[in-house]
């Protein structure tokens, strides 16, 4: 599709570390064209990214873009430990509702909301302000079913957080 002029770049999605390798030799090897691009769930909650899916896109020379940001909504604060999902939430419906909301999840929030406050920010902020400033994110796919949450999104960008509190994070 890209040497017919169909498509300018192709992308994976849900790959594993050793297929985006995979894919890449069988590019180069074979003339055709390589991914340019990989999305996988990354977040500040969930970071198996960085065991072998970030390494093969930094070594195959891709770009990396992140989905589930905001952990399906865990990362706004709206849900609450012990409470069930509210209503007309992500998580209301979502099979990985049970998955999430869990206590080891909800003390990580609590830990990461209270280090976003004492920068002046909220943990929706710091979830995106860290995905932002990882050298090998091309871009964040955060979406947004309200004014008010692309204000959010938004502030979450113009938060730059320093090494030091990237690594606190």
């Amino acid at each position: 599709l890209v040497t017919q002029g169909k498509v300018r770049y192709i992308a994976n999605s849900n790959y594993a570390g050793w297929q985006i390798v995979d894919a890449h030799w069988i590019a180069r090897t074979t003339g055709g064209s390589p991914f340019v691009c990989a999305e996988n769930q990354y977040h500040l909650l969930d970071r198996r990214a960085e065991a072998e899916i970030i390494p093969a896109v930094r070594a195959c020379g891709m770009g990396f873009m992140p989905y589930a940001p905001l952990a399906r909504g865990m990362l706004t604060g709206k849900y609450e430990r012990g409470a069930p999902a509210p209503e007309g939430t992500r998580l209301s419906t979502a099979p990985q509702a049970t998955a999430l909301l869990v206590d080891r999840n909800f003390d990580l929030i609590e830990r990461l909301s209270a280090f976003a406050e004492r920068q002046g920010h909220t943990v929706h902020e710091l979830a995106l302000s860290w995905l932002a400033r990882k050298p090998f994110v091309s871009c964040v796919i955060a979406g947004a079913t309200s004014v008010e949450q692309v204000r959010a999104n938004v502030a979450g960008t113009e938060w730059r957080l320093t090494t030091e509190e990237m690594e606190e994070a």
